[in-house]
This record gives structure tokens, C-alpha cells and sequence, in this order.
């Protein structure tokens, strides 16, 4: 298995729609380590990990995929590995639109969940990785439908009661932290237009 780094995480991108992706590539992926489990050990890995699995006997392999809090500040940054497989798993426009769609739904759940149950630490790193990865994050609501909303309400949430008290990308930032977030990185995942009709509301 290897690490999720961005060069890795490329080298499989490219291999998308094909089978045995990581024996295609494996000399190409950096950082690699083997595992040897016994029989009734369980092995967790992070999300986006590359990797393969090969019995050196006979046996049955289960495999479970879950969410895990601590695990989604990962999956803000890597956000454009689902939409780049999503755009090439399916040629029908309407199949992509869905698909993007009940991804992003997904997405917005975990985010609540880790914004609502998640400790300072991890949610510290939503807010950084969520400011870092912006333009990605932007591009992800522009191909779904109407989720802006939710968004924005569940930063909104968060905000109001967050210990957070600066941004950490805009150091001489004088605002509040509500405020400014809600302003510089938030509500810009709206389109211009999405924006200008929520600006007409408050007039």
C-alpha cells in the first residue's frame, strides 16, 4: 500500500477505467510498504491509499469501507480524485450530473458530521483544507445541483460556536472569524449569479 500523496494519486488518475490499476503503475508509486496479516487481524486504512491485496494461501478476504471523522480533512483534499473518477466513469451527462450529485451529498453529510462530533483538532484541519483546496471545492458544487445552501448553513453552525478564532490563511484578517469565513470562503462557492439573487434577498 501506498501513501495518499498528490504524485501518487496522479500516477492512478491516469490509469482510471482500466483494471489492476496499482499492478500497472506500482514502480511508479513512491513510499510503499507490505503488511503480512494473520488470520482475524483487521487492517484500517486511510482513505485514498493505493493498494492491492495478494493471498499467500488459501483464504477469504473481507473488506468493509467506512467513514471515519478524523479521516475527512482527507477527504476535502482529495476531493478531485472522486470528481476526476466520477467525470470518467460515466459519458452520459445526466449519469455524471447524478452521480456528482449524490457525491457531493454524501460529502456535506461528512462534513456536518465532523463540524458537529469532531474534536478541535480535526475540525481545525476541515477549516485549513477546506480554505486550501477552494477552486476544487468550487468546482465540485458547480457540477451538482443546489447545494449551496446546505453548505453555507452548516458552516454557519459551526461558526457561531467555534473556539477558532482567527483564519489561518488570513493572519491580519480583523473581522470575525464568522464573518470573514462566511464572506472570503464560503459563500464563494456560489455562482456570481447564485450570489447576486442572495444579495437582492437582503435588500
Amino acid at each position: 500500500m501506498y501513501p495518499p500523496t498528490g504524485e501518487n494519486l496522479r500516477v492512478l488518475q491516469s490509469l482510471y477505467g482500466q483494471g489492476n490499476k496499482v499492478l500497472r503503475c506500482y514502480k511508479q508509486l513512491r513510499g510503499g510498504v507490505f503488511v503480512v496479516q494473520k488470520a482475524g487481524q483487521t487492517l484500517i486504512l486511510p482513505p485514498y491509499c493505493p493498494h492491492t491485496t495478494f493471498s499467500i494461501g488459501g483464504s477469504i478476504l473481507c473488506g468493509y469501507q467506512f467513514d471515519a471523522i478524523e479521516f475527512f480533512p482527507v477527504s476535502i483534499s482529495c476531493l478531485h480524485v472522486e470528481m476526476e473518477y466520477l467525470d470518467n466513469q460515466y459519458e452520459n451527462e445526466n449519469d455524471r450530473r447524478r452521480e456528482h450529485d449524490s457525491n457531493l451529498k454524501g460529502w456535506l453529510d461528512g462534513l456536518e458530521q465532523t463540524l458537529v462530533n469532531g474534536d478541535e483538532t480535526t475540525k481545525e484541519k476541515v477549516v485549513t483544507a477546506w480554505i486550501a483546496n477552494t477552486p476544487t471545492i468550487q468546482g465540485a458544487f458547480r457540477k451538482a445541483r443546489n447545494h449551496e445552501d446546505r453548505a453555507c448553513a452548516i458552516w454557519e453552525e459551526f461558526l457561531k460556536t467555534t473556539t477558532i478564532g482567527q483564519c489561518p490563511s488570513c493572519p491580519g484578517n480583523s473581522r470575525s472569524f464568522l464573518a470573514h469565513m462566511m464572506s472570503q470562503h464560503v459563500d464563494i462557492i456560489r455562482s456570481q449569479e447564485l450570489r447576486a439573487k442572495k444579495k437582492a434577498r437582503h435588500v
